[in-house]
């Protein structure tokens, strides 16, 4: 992310993207242990991430060449995501 604004607003940003990156490598190997609590973003993701849940990231880049690495960066993070594959979604219905 690019160090807009508060130095630690973005250094937290990017700590919660670190650990959302640990969440769904724990999960994709099955690990017992998920470090959902080590950040807010992934603490409350746990319900969307558990299970046979389907979740979709957007990453907005900038042709701008003053934002290339951070645009390089938010690349490389979306193709670690992609590569990811815990299992099939399922549909479920609400019983009326």
């Amino acid at each position: 992310l690019s160090p807009v604004g508060n130095k630690h607003d973005w250094k937290y940003a990017n700590k919660s993207l670190v650990t959302l990156l640990d969440v769904v490598s724990a999960r994709e190997q099955f690990e017992r242990d998920v470090p959902y609590r080590n950040s807010t973003l992934t603490h409350l993701l746990q319900d969307a991430l558990e299970g046979d849940c389907k979740v979709m990231m957007m990453v907005c880049v900038d042709s701008n060449p003053i934002s290339s690495q951070e645009s390089a960066s938010a690349l490389r993070f979306a193709s670690k995501m992609k590569r990811v594959d815990i299992g099939k979604a399922t549909k479920h219905s609400i019983p009326r």
